[in-house]
């Protein structure tokens, strides 16, 4: 699958900081920032989130990645 991770990790952390704001749970100070603004580390752990996703997927659903409607 072809993906832009740091498109897709920017995305993780807007929906992240979107969901805590949400549940009112409280964000540390360093993360409450754009992704672009993020530490090297915290961007990392953004971007493995990612990978994380897309490996399961990549796994367990290759039908849904490929477009099939076949149950096997």
């Amino acid at each position: 699958m072809n993906m832009d991770i740091e498109a897709a990790a920017a995305a993780v952390h807007q929906a992240y900081l979107s969901t805590c704001a949400r549940l009112g749970w409280a964000v540390a100070a360093e993360n409450q920032v754009p992704y672009a603004e993020l530490t090297w580390e915290s961007q990392e752990l953004d971007r493995a989130t990612v990978r994380a996703v897309l490996a399961m997927l990549e796994t367990a659903a290759p039908a849904v990645l490929s477009g099939s409607t076949e149950c096997e």
